[in-house]
C-alpha cells in the first residue's frame, strides 16, 4: 500500500503484546514479550521506551529489529499497572488488520515524552487524532519493513516534533485522508480502470484487454478524474500511489514514501 506521513493507539479488547524499550549500552538486549490486554508499557532503568504492540507480525518484527539496534526490550503489565510518569517513550503499531486504536478519552495513562504511531492508510483518521492528542511522530506502516524500522529508530533518537511541525503534519494527514476517501466513490468498473492506469496501461491497451469500447473507457476515465478531483490521468495515478487504500485498486500499488 502507498502512503506519505507520521502517527498513536490504545484500548485493545483483544489480547496484545506490550513491549518496553530502553536504549542499551550493550550491542543488543534480550526481548521479552508479555501478552496482556493493555496497550501501554512503562520502562525500568535508564531511559525507557515503551512499545505497546498488538500481537502481530509487525509488532514482533519491530521488537526484534529495535532490540538488534541496541534498544533493551522488556515486557510489562496491563494498562494502569504502573505509576504515572514512569514512561519516557511510547511506540504504538497497527495490528495485522491495519487497525490502530487510540485509548479512550480520559484514559488514566501517564504521558510519554515521545509517542510514535505506526500505521497505514487505513489508520489515517486515528493518526490525525493521535497527533492532536500529543503524538510526536508517525510512521507509515505500509512501507517496506526495513524503512519502517529505520523511521521508528530515527524518531526515537530525534525526539518529538515541534508544535508547529506537528500541526502541519496533522493538516497533511487530514488532507491525505480526505483524498483517500474519494476512492470510495468509484464504481467497480472505474476502480478496475484506475488499477489498469496505475499499472501503466493506456486507454487503448485496456480496450485490447477487455471487451469494452474505447468511448466507454474514456467515459470511465473522465468519471475517475471528476471523483478524485484531479486534472489528468497522470495526477490520478499519482494520487492513487499516495492515498488509495481501496482494495479494488491496491493490487497495482506499492508504497513509495513515508509521511512527511
Amino acid at each position: 500500500m502507498p502512503g506519505s506521513g507520521n502517527y498513536l493507539a490504545g484500548d485493545r479488547r483483544d489480547t496484545g503484546s506490550v513491549i518496553t524499550l530502553a536504549r542499551s549500552r550493550r550491542p543488543s538486549a534480550p526481548v521479552h514479550v508479555h501478552p496482556d490486554k493493555g496497550t501501554r508499557a512503562f520502562g525500568g532503568s535508564g531511559r525507557p521506551v515503551a512499545v505497546p504492540l498488538p500481537r502481530s507480525q509487525l509488532a514482533s518484527a519491530l521488537a526484534a529489529g529495535l532490540a538488534a539496534r541496541g534498544w533493551a526490550v522488556h515486557g510489562t503489565g496491563p494498562v494502569g499497572s504502573h505509576p504515572a510518569g514512569s514512561c519516557v517513550h511510547l511506540v504504538l503499531a497497527a495490528d495485522d488488520h491495519g487497525r490502530l486504536r487510540l485509548p479512550p478519552a480520559g484514559a488514566n495513562l501517564a504521558a510519554p515524552e515521545l509517542l510514535i504511531l505506526v500505521g497505514g492508510l487505513t489508520s489515517l483518521g486515528e493518526l490525525a487524532d493521535g497527533l492532536l492528542r500529543g503524538a510526536g511522530a508517525v510512521v507509515n506502516a505500509d512501507l517496506p519493513f526495513s524503512e519502517v524500522l529505520d523511521h521508528v529508530d530515527s524518531a526515537l533518537r530525534a525526539g518529538p516534533l515541534q508544535p508547529d511541525s506537528r500541526d502541519q503534519l496533522h493538516r497533511r494527514i487530514r488532507q491525505r485522508k480526505a483524498e483517500s476517501d474519494r476512492f470510495e466513490q468509484l464504481t467497480d468498473r472505474e476502480a478496475a480502470v484506475l488499477a489498469d492506469l496505475a499499472a501503466g496501461l493506456a486507454a487503448a491497451d485496456i480496450v485490447r484487454m477487455r471487451p469494452v469500447a474505447l468511448t466507454t473507457v474514456r467515459t470511465q476515465i473522465n468519471g475517475i478524474l471528476r471523483k478524485l478531483e484531479v486534472p489528468s490521468q497522470t495526477a490520478a495515478v499519482a494520487l492513487t500511489y499516495q492515498a488509495c487504500h481501496d482494495r479494488r485498486v491496491l493490487t497495482a500499488l506499492r508504497p513509495r514514501q513515508n509521511y512527511e
